[in-house]
């Protein structure tokens, strides 16, 4: 949940930014000259462009898992869990166990 949240702060500034006001037909042609790439995302997203129907036409769901090293890891979809090297644990094990392995 926090990184969605952060997501929308970061996309929030990147479109009032160029509107320079809370107008809401300034927001809305700001909104749709966004183009955010995957290298600015701080998650596994495609990136964020809103369509003729203000949909994010990059949109899709990323699945991630907290590792024995307390970082999130994307584990679906499988070409980007691929990029990433991260072998998922399965079963997933009780919490005497992951409070035990945990590097916090």
């Amino acid at each position: 949940m926090r990184l969605a949240l952060a997501v929308a702060a970061i996309l929030l500034v990147t479109i009032v930014g160029p509107a320079g006001a809370a107008e809401p037909a300034a927001l809305a042609k700001a909104a749709n000259e966004t183009n955010m790439a995957p290298d600015v995302m701080i998650i596994d997203y495609k990136g964020i462009k809103f369509d003729a129907n203000r949909q994010n036409e990059l949109a899709s769901g990323v699945v991630t898992q907290v590792g024995w090293d307390d970082e999130k890891h994307t584990i679906w979809p499988w070409n980007l869990a691929a990029q990433s090297g991260f072998k998922p644990i399965f079963p997933s094990p009780g919490w005497q166990e992951r409070e035990s392995r945990s590097k916090k």
